[in-house]
């Protein structure tokens, strides 16, 4: 009796240049780096607006509005993001180009993608160093971006292995469909070609075009303004605050000094804060932060037209314990950060979240040891003319309200230029 031979299952070769399954990561991850690209820059422009929101996505630890407002988070005029949304459509394009073309036509295409991710895998190595260095800040988003182009450079770099040898330089990137016919494989090729080239650079055009035109619709009906106050700056004597025994952050010597009389009740006062620590944080050698208290309450400011914010007292001499107890600004910061409505009844949260010693604080607010640092600061304000908050003193000349965040930027550089002089 014959044996029958066993059942073979055929092994079907791949046919040459069938795109691997993990050359479809390339342009799946450049659109996930596109659409982190494009949060951030609506981050950044929704900063020039005065919307801070949007940096509550970082966490309680990140701080991604203060990394990309900083200097180092714009290049050439517009958000370093902009530029990200421009490197994502182009390496979609050049990646897919890989996939959908012959392993004989791919090899200009990975290679230009490769040089591209080098150059951007070494511009996300500085950034990283003026984040941490410079800014002092963390931004979970943009290094989520950096991991995808790192990712993207290490699928390239296994891609160019893939045509090592193979023809094609800068000049196979371009179509050319004069003298192919129709019915040619080659002509295909040649659409195929011109079409990524019509995507890649028409869309990344039409980005950078949008961006330009959005900026300079945000701030051009605020600059005639902006020219006003920083003439203001500029030509105003500056009046001597004395800021002995009230909370105080940045170096000793920086050379802008900005003197804050705020109320934590106020929502304005509020906002103010966030601003300010958008641009403190690009600039926190050179700023030098200074609090005072300025609660709209009757109970202890008899200065007050009216009692506006009920509790602010209580809060203000929170603010105090906190300061005799070495943890102000953790504090200032636990109120300010609050993303409800800030409320006297929430003075234990509060103290909790600013690392305070809980029992000791409540000792210290039931006491009210601290109601003659809180009218110190009133008088203080009362001397100095302010009668609403936020106001601030910036080297000595007052400005009254919240200026959003490209204003305030405005502004410190051109107390720097002053006085650098």
């Amino acid at each position: 009796m014959s044996r029958s031979p066993a059942a073979v299952t055929p092994q079907v070769a791949s046919p040459a240049g069938a795109p691997l399954r993990w050359e479809l990561a390339t342009p799946l991850l450049a659109l996930a780096g596109l659409f982190l690209a494009t949060f951030l820059t609506v981050m950044h422009f929704g900063l020039l607006s005065g919307n801070v929101s949007l940096g509550g996505v970082c966490g309680g630890e990140g701080d991604c509005n203060g990394v990309i407002f900083s200097r180092y988070g714009r290049l050439f005029g517009l958000p370093v993001s902009v530029w990200g949304m421009w490197f994502y459509i182009f390496a979609a394009t050049l990646s897919s180009a890989g996939v959908l073309l012959r392993r004989e036509d791919r090899a200009p295409f990975v290679r230009a993608l490769l040089w591209l991710a080098v150059a951007a895998v070494a511009f996300d190595a500085w950034l990283a160093w003026a984040m941490i260095a410079r800014v002092g800040r963390l931004c979970p988003l943009c290094i989520a971006t950096w991991a995808i182009n790192l990712a993207i450079l290490l699928l390239t770099l296994r891609a160019a292995s893939e045509v090592r040898g193979l023809p094609g330089g800068v000049r196979a990137l371009l179509p050319r469909l004069g003298g192919l016919d129709s019915g040619e494989p080659a002509y295909y090729r040649e659409v195929l070609k011109l079409y990524l080239a019509v995507l890649g650079v028409g869309v990344s055009a039409l980005v950078l075009a949008l961006s330009l035109t959005f900026s300079y619709t945000v701030l051009a009906a605020q600059k005639q303004q902006m020219a006003g106050l920083i003439e203001f700056l500029r030509t105003e004597p500056a009046a001597e605050i004395p800021t002995a025994g009230l909370p105080v952050r940045g170096p000793e010597h920086a050379p802008v000094s900005i003197v804050v009389f705020s109320d934590f009740l106020c929502e304005q006062c509020k906002r103010a804060s966030e601003y300010l620590d958008v641009v403190a944080a690009g600039h926190r050698d050179a700023l030098r932060i200074t609090y005072a208290s300025y609660p709209a309450d009757q109970s202890c400011n008899p200065y007050a037209d009216k009692t506006l914010h009920p509790g602010a007292c209580v809060v203000a001499r929170a603010g105090e314990c906190a300061r005799g107890m070495g943890r102000f600004w953790e504090f200032h910061d636990a109120v300010f950060r609050d993303p409800g409505v800030v409320q006297a009844e929430q003075l234990a949260h509060y103290a909790a979240r600013a690392g305070l010693d809980t029992v000791a604080f409540r000792r210290c607010t039931s006491a009210a040891d601290s109601s003659g640092a809180v009218a110190a600061g009133i008088a203080l304000a009362r001397s100095l003319g302010v009668t609403a908050t936020p106001t601030f003193f910036l080297n000595g000349r007052r400005v009254v309200g919240a200026l959003k965040p490209w204003m305030l930027e405005a502004v410190v550089k051109t107390l720097l230029e002053k006085g650098s002089r």
